[in-house]
């Protein structure tokens, strides 16, 4: 990183929106460097600081060379933000996509891995094709234009090409699409035979359509499987709505695990960007008979943004009443001890509780699958799993390592331009060595597609397990 950075911004398609000045866009990154100092318990992240100050002026300089949209603003400073190298503080590419949406903008709604087609919801091109150009844009070229919004933690190689793949609709539909009713896509397919099609469009009517009829393909709430000898446990977030009903249904889950007497467990944390650090302990407490104290420390900095997640711990009376009725809660009580730091203040806290079981604890060999898009709570988890040596890692290299990660994650508007931006404002520990730079874990067998899961739409993660056990 804090190599030049000079942008091109030659971005088809996009609208002509009002533009932002030279002064608007550098009074924008003045106040963002200012946030991250009151916000981020570490400022400038993993970044060298010299790298820092290098990307920090190469943001300016890029601002300081004409007029920009917002799109290319956002460029620039996500790729500041990637210096950092930090998973929590990034542009919020989700607040992108909704203002693309509420513009009535349209999605090319299909998935990739690598460059075959893996998901086609319309049925107009063959799974496993693959994927050349759309309107003439090569899929590499798409990937290099948005590669300043991808997001990574401390060498996540994996988690960068997980991106590209999930994110094709999202970044081709935010830099290219308007309303128009279809594009052209360019492909091979598995014969290797040139083609083309007109393909349709979607609208927002139509995706919340497809997800309405769909509900089942979108559900917070785990996934559970039992076949022959082996119960599957599916953890789609570690942050659900409705966090009472998972609950109660990985209990249930481990209830007829052990009464069925099952012989291998899988749980399954692939894409669970993470969540609450008490659910990572409830689904550790029915695999470790001691329980698991999530996390082991904090670091912390009292601000503005980080006060703006818990506003009714501003008022000292609800403090107070909280820590009466509540006192068997740590993680409120930890925030409570926050909340009591001066403004500006850096402050250890340390978790010592841990989730027991009393019964239903799985004593069976136990498979954890992960992949590049296993963030934040998920590399919590997958750290101690590592520790505890419950059993294989099946996938890909997660996004974090075995340290700890920074977290809570707050989004924050740049006054200017009104870029949503995430900015981290804790630092989440795993232990008390506070060393914060080790390897990304990786898994013990590692797992790709291969065209025929592509095409026939099997799960190369059950492929490669049916063989093993």
């Amino acid at each position: 990183m804090g190599v030049g950075f000079f942008l091109p911004f030659c971005i088809w398609g996009q609208l002509e929106d009002t533009k932002l000045s030279p002064d608007e866009m550098n009074n924008d990154i003045d106040s963002l460097i200012s946030i991250l100092k009151a916000s981020h318990p570490y400022p400038t992240g993993y970044a060298d600081p010299l790298d820092w100050e290098k990307a920090v002026q190469m943001a300016h300089d890029s601002c300081s060379t004409g007029a920009r949209s917002k799109l290319e603003f956002a460029l620039i400073v996500g790729h500041l933000l990637q210096t950092m190298q930090d998973s929590h503080t990034q542009v919020h590419i989700k607040g992108l996509w909704n203002q693309h949406l509420n513009n009535n903008y349209h999605i090319v709604p299909l998935k990739k891995i690598g460059n075959r087609l893996i998901k086609d919801p319309q049925h107009l091109i063959p799974l496993g094709s693959e994927l050349l150009s759309f309107n003439g844009i090569s899929l590499p070229t798409i990937a290099e234009n948005a590669a300043p919004l991808v997001f990574w933690e401390h060498e996540s190689t994996d988690g960068m090409l997980r991106q590209q793949d999930e994110m094709l609709p999202v970044y081709y539909s935010v830099f290219y699409l308007q309303q128009e009713d279809s594009v052209l896509v360019q492909y091979k397919d598995t014969n290797g035979s040139l083609k083309s099609i007109w393909y349709p469009t979607w609208g927002k009517k139509e995706k919340d359509h497809y997800q309405k009829r769909n509900k089942a393909l979108y559900s917070e709430l785990p996934k559970i499987e039992f076949h022959n000898d082996t119960a599957y446990l599916r953890i789609e977030t570690f942050a659900p709505q409705k966090m009472g009903k998972q609950n109660r249904m990985i209990r249930s889950f481990f209830k007829r695990c052990s009464r069925k007497n099952l012989k291998h467990l899988v749980v399954d944390l692939r894409d669970n960007t993470g969540g609450k650090s008490t659910e990572v302990e409830y689904l550790m407490s029915f695999l470790i008979q001691e329980g698991y104290n999530a996390p082991d420390n904090i670091i912390v900095k009292r601000s503005v943004l980080a006060d703006s997640r818990v506003k009714p711990l501003k008022r000292k009376m609800i403090r107070s009443f909280l820590k009466i009725i509540m006192r068997r809660n740590e993680d409120i009580q930890r925030y409570i001890d926050m909340m009591e730091l001066k403004q500006g203040n850096v402050d250890t806290l340390y978790f010592n509780k841990k989730i027991q079981q009393k019964k239903w604890i799985y004593s069976g060999e136990k498979h954890l699958w992960v992949n590049g898009l296993s963030a934040s709570a998920s590399v919590d988890f997958t750290q101690a799993w590592k520790k505890n040596n419950l059993g294989t890692i099946w996938g890909q290299c997660i996004m974090g390592n075995e340290k700890g990660t920074f977290g809570n994650g707050t989004i924050t508007l740049l006054p200017q331009s009104k870029l949503p931006i995430s900015i981290a404002t804790i630092r989440y520990n795993y232990d008390k060595q506070f060393d914060f730079e080790s390897p990304n874990i990786c898994p013990d067998i590692r797992i790709e597609y291969s065209i025929e899961n592509i095409m026939h739409g099997t799960d190369p993660y059950w492929s490669a397990f049916r063989k093993k056990i």
